[in-house]
Formats: structure tokens, C-alpha cells, sequence
């Protein structure tokens, strides 16, 4: 657990989503066999979940400091999206922002 920005780690974790997943040059500089092998598994069928999908990302200033558990989070927040582009929804609107209701029901 650790306090961390809400919205930054949600950046975060889609921008590593619509990122390559392997380095352009590995398979090239790779000096053995298994460090080829590890490079090609890796080019092999990456899947870059929004390619089809058009997606609205809302995000205000850091100030939703939050305590977390940031892998788990994160885990969860990619295997909602993943269920999303299963069913082939085809746009999305991520919202991350502060808004104060007054104090929680008792």
C-alpha cells in the first residue's frame, strides 16, 4: 500500500496499453539464442487493446491522492478494459476527477 495520484497512475497504465510491448532494436542486438528467442516471443501477436476503439480520457490534476495498492490496480483496471474490447466496444470515456458530495451516509 502506498499513497499515489489517481489520475497519473491511470495515465500510466494506458499508456503502457497503447505502447509497443518490445524494443524495436532487441531482436538485432540480441547475442545469443535465448536472448533472440525472448526477443521474437515478444513481437509475436502483441495485442494493442486500443486500436479500435476510440477512447475519451479525462484526467484533472494530481489531486486525488489516494492509498493503494497500485499492482492490484492496476491488474484490475487492465482486465476491465480487456473484458471491454472482448465485447467489442468500440469507444471509451475514462473520467478521473475530485468532486466533494458532502459527507458519506452513516
Amino acid at each position: 500500500m502506498s499513497d499515489t495520484c489517481l489520475s497519473l497512475t491511470v495515465l500510466g497504465v494506458l499508456d503502457k496499453l497503447s505502447r509497443n510491448p518490445y524494443d524495436d532494436e532487441a531482436i538485432l542486438e540480441a547475442l545469443d539464442d535465448e536472448e533472440y528467442l525472448s526477443a521474437l516471443k515478444m513481437r509475436i501477436a502483441p495485442v494493442n487493446l486500443f486500436e479500435d476503439v476510440d477512447s475519451d480520457i479525462l484526467a484533472g490534476k494530481c489531486l486525488q491522492m489516494v492509498r493503494m495498492d497500485v499492482g492490484r490496480f492496476t491488474d484490475a483496471l487492465i482486465d476491465i478494459l480487456e473484458r471491454l474490447v472482448g465485447v467489442e466496444i468500440h469507444k471509451t470515456k475514462i473520467s478521473i476527477s475530485y468532486e466533494d458530495y458532502g459527507p458519506p451516509c452513516s
